[in-house]
C-alpha cells in the first residue's frame, strides 16, 4: 500500500494506492493518524480511486479516522470509491455518515 497526500486550503487529500487488508491496516492507520496530527486539516478526504481491494479492516480504518476528525469538529469525505469498494461503503452504511463523492 502506498499513501500519497496533498494539503490545500485546509483540506488534506490522502490518495490510497493498492490493497487495504488485515495485513497492512495497522501501517495505514498509523500513517493516516500521523498525517492528521502533522497537518491538522479542517477536512480529510480519503481518495480510493487507486484502491484495488479492501476487506472489513478498511471499514475500521475509515470509521476510526471519521471519529478522530469528528472529535475535533472537522469534516471528512471519501472520493473515488468504485465497484465492490463502493458497495461495501453502502452495505456498511458508511455513506450515511460520511459524504461519498
Amino acid at each position: 500500500m502506498q499513501i500519497d497526500y496533498k494539503k490545500e486550503n485546509g483540506v488534506l487529500k490522502v490518495i490510497l494506492n493498492g490493497e487495504i487488508d488485515h495485513h497492512n491496516c495497522k501501517n495505514i492507520r498509523e500513517s493516516l493518524d500521523l498525517l492528521i496530527s502533522e497537518t491538522a486539516p479542517e477536512k480529510l478526504v480519503l481518495d480510493f480511486s487507486k484502491v484495488e481491494f479492501m476487506d472489513s479492516s478498511g471499514i475500521a480504518i475509515i470509521l476510526g479516522r471519521y471519529k478522530r476528525m469528528r472529535e475535533n469538529a472537522k469534516g471528512m469525505e471519501i472520493s473515488g470509491a468504485r465497484g465492490t469498494i463502493r458497495r461495501m461503503l453502502e452495505i456498511s452504511a458508511i455513506d450515511k455518515l460520511i459524504k461519498v463523492i
